[in-house]
């Protein structure tokens, strides 16, 4: 049977992991799979959580964005370091 929820998590986890193995390339080769793990696991639990709240698949959508967000702005801070650093002549 089809699970949406499911196919979101799997292709967000995905994308998440090549975008760091993107972004730092064999830097911690363990990394992409711990990500793709706590990210899973997190929406996970997120989506089948049974606390009352307002719609909870709004709030799955919510992380989902934060770790989007965030990992755009670690990407971000990484690069103006990266270029700041090789600017500079520090490696």
């Amino acid at each position: 049977m089809f699970n949406p929820t499911k196919t979101v998590i799997r292709d967000f986890t995905r994308e998440l992991t090549s975008m760091y193995e993107e972004t730092y390339g064999i830097l911690k080769p363990s990394y992409p799979g711990v990500i793709s793990f706590v990210a899973r696991l997190a929406l996970e639990n997120i989506a089948t959580s049974d606390a009352s709240r307002p719609k909870p698949h709004n709030y799955a959508l919510h992380s989902l964005q934060i770790t989007q967000e965030g990992q755009q702005w670690i990407a971000n801070l990484y690069a103006n370091v990266f270029s700041t650093e090789h600017s500079r002549g520090l490696k």
